[in-house]
């Protein structure tokens, strides 16, 4: 009973996020696991950080699918501060 409580409660996290990849020209200061804030509210977690052939970084982030939230996208304004990733 109590593996298949854990199975649900994974499932759901799972369900309740996606993912988008954005570029920036620098990512000093942010790492994989660091925390993406839309505002007041934490909005996801950077996945993974790659070097592009453009000589930007493709930043891969998975984000929580929250009613609160609007759902981000590429086009929006991202800027680093501190150690987190702004919207």
């Amino acid at each position: 009973m109590k593996n298949l409580l854990y199975l649900i409660t994974i499932s759901f996290l799972f369900s309740s996020t996606y993912d988008l990849t954005i570029q920036l020209l620098s990512y000093d200061g942010i790492r994989p696991g660091t925390k993406v804030k839309y505002e007041i509210y934490d909005a996801g977690k950077v996945k993974r950080i790659s070097e592009n052939d453009q000589g930007s970084y493709d930043i891969s982030l998975k984000l929580y699918d929250d009613p609160s939230i609007p759902k981000l996208n590429e086009n929006m304004l991202f800027k680093i501060e501190k150690n987190t990733l702004s919207v």
